[in-house]
């Protein structure tokens, strides 16, 4: 099992801005502790329990701490990771 303090820390909630109808901004805080290296990329997920496809990938390759979701439903709630 590795050494939990090589691991970052979390990073913070996402807050959402600049919303439309099927656009939605997100961002968040970098990790307080970055354990034995350097976040290079964060992973960004949305879900909606109107839509049954489950967790989708926004993307994978995240490098800054803002990145815009487009393509939503509109009149749908959306969860963000």
């Amino acid at each position: 099992m590795p050494d939990l303090a090589t691991c970052p820390s979390p990073p913070s909630k996402p807050q959402v801005f600049n919303v439309t109808e099927t656009h939605v901004e997100i961002n968040w805080r970098a990790p307080l502790e970055y354990g034995a290296s350097p976040v290079t990329a964060y992973r960004v997920e949305y879900f909606s329990f109107d839509i049954p496809m489950g967790w989708t990938v926004a993307s994978d390759t995240v490098t800054a701490t803002r990145f815009g979701i487009g393509q939503l439903r509109p009149d749908s709630s959306y969860l963000f990771l």
